[in-house]
């Protein structure tokens, strides 16, 4: 570090006058954003580790990309460390290495306080405080002197760290909802739902939503945005017309959302969703019907995904509507000059009254997908939820059921992640859900895939009954 002297005036030379703090302002600004961009440095490097650098496992050192065993997968978020394996990391904050006296681990060593030297000697050279050498589990990593630095500098205040939206006695949740009708229902289910919930809190938090109502989906990936600072996740935002947009925006900001349809499969972690939307209801059609299919219209993400879904269940495609046994329709309407023998395939989405205009004859050759039936749930479920409506005057729609069914599903996940609140933990203990209850959707498992209902129901209105068999693609 430099030295700062002093320097007397020449004789006979005058001062110019200056305004006090005036070249002290930029360095401060300077040194705000410096630290700044240490802290977010070492907050990577503890859960996602060093991209460039190499870790050394083992007795033998062999060595490894230290994004493969990052600090956060042995210590946790929390920096306490958890036994796993056999394995028992010690607990790594700042106040724990740092104790005003000498510590005997978990293993019988005995070491002094660390200081920043020693921290350091032990992250790359696998040496503590005392010179004994660490566990062989702990990897030694080739950080920089700036790296280093970082990481120290957020072991320092990992203790104090909180996710955006999470209080000492509040939990700020956001949703993005279109202006309108069916923004003011889910709105108001939602509000209702915490109103209940904060009689007594979740862990001595109170639920507070933050709502951006947005006019068109071009404005959902900004709102995602604004959002992410301020609320710990998104809960059952609107997302038509801007899901890919928005899932990006969600993964790239590491912010947890749970909604009620997955219009396609997610390729990644942050999204949660209850039932299965139109690219998967459109693939366990395929599944269920009878080859050869023809795809009306041939192009766009749903028929692609049913084209992908015959390739894979080797069907045979149809050249022209002639030589088709199944035609999957996914245009508005209803094609009405279909060979009598030839099957319907529809989304229910789409399907609505209008399919009970089809002649009977025609009607018992359709094949309808819906994502869920409003028999699903169980009876228990069902009554506490119309007498939610009750209570709170709300009225009975699909709007307000899905919204009260993602409402239970976050609530499920804030209660098993536990007080000490991170995303992660949140994400975690929806993962943990299997054959969860919201009352009103069929059970919900998110472990491997974060779809809870995978699949559809695809429904035969025969001659006497409808008929409904669930189809996972």
């Amino acid at each position: 570090m430099e030295q700062v002297t002093s320097r007397h005036p020449r004789p006979g030379h005058r001062p110019q006058a200056r305004i006090p703090g005036r070249g002290l302002i930029p360095l401060l600004l300077g040194l705000v954003s410096c630290l700044s961009l240490a802290g977010d440095l070492g907050e990577r490097l503890y859960f996602e580790g060093s991209q460039r650098a190499t870790a050394y496992i083992g007795a033998q050192g062999f060595p490894v990309p230290a994004s493969a065993v990052p600090c956060a997968s042995c210590h946790g978020e929390d920096g306490l460390g958890r036994p796993e394996g056999g394995v028992r990391p010690s607990p790594i904050t700042w106040r724990a290495l740092t104790r005003p006296y000498a510590v005997t681990t978990a293993t019988g060593r005995r070491r002094p306080p660390y200081t920043e030297a020693t921290l350091a000697r032990a992250i790359t050279q696998g040496i503590d405080p005392a010179g004994h050498p660490l566990d062989p589990a702990m990897p030694r990593f080739s950080l920089s002197q700036a790296e280093l630095n970082a990481l120290i500098a957020f072991l320092k205040r990992i203790e104090e760290r909180r996710e955006p939206g999470v209080g000492s006695d509040t939990l700020r949740l956001g949703t993005v909802l279109p202006q309108g009708k069916t923004g003011d229902r889910v709105e108001a289910v939602l509000r209702a739902f915490f109103e209940e919930k904060n009689v007594h809190g979740i862990y001595g938090r109170r639920l507070e939503l933050h709502a951006k109502r947005i006019a068109h989906p071009s404005e959902v990936q900004a709102a995602v945005r604004d959002l992410a600072g301020k609320a710990f996740i998104l809960i059952a935002p609107y997302l038509t017309g801007a899901e890919e947009a928005a899932l990006a925006e969600v993964k790239r900001l590491n912010l947890p959302l749970v909604t009620p349809f997955a219009h396609f499969t997610p390729e990644h972690g942050e999204a949660f969703f209850l039932l299965s939307g139109w690219g998967i209801q459109t693939q366990a059609l395929v599944k269920a019907a009878s080859p050869p299919l023809f795809v009306i219209p041939s192009e766009g993400r749903e028929a692609q995904a049913a084209l992908d879904e015959a390739k894979k269940l080797g069907l045979p495609l149809a050249q022209n509507l002639q030589e088709a046994s199944a035609v999957l329709f996914l245009e508005r309407g209803l094609p009405l000059d279909l060979p009598i023998r030839t099957r319907l395939l529809l989304l229910g989405e789409q399907a609505g009254s209008s399919l009970f205009r089809l002649p009977k004859d025609r009607v018992e050759r359709v094949l309808v997908a819906y994502p869920f039936l409003p028999s699903d749930g169980t009876p228990e479920g069902k009554e506490a939820f119309h007498a939610f409506l009750r209570r709170h005057e709300l009225p009975r729609d699909l709007a307000g059921r899905l919204a009260y069914a993602t409402a239970k599903v976050v609530e499920a996940g804030l209660e098993g992640a536990g007080r000490t609140l991170t995303r992660r933990r949140f994400k975690e203990a929806l993962e943990r859900l299997h054959r969860f209850e919201t009352g009103v959707t069929p059970p919900l498992t998110f472990k491997g895939r974060h779809i809870g209902a995978y699949g559809a129901y695809v429904t035969i209105f025969g001659p006497r009954a409808l008929q409904a068999h669930w189809v996972v693609p």
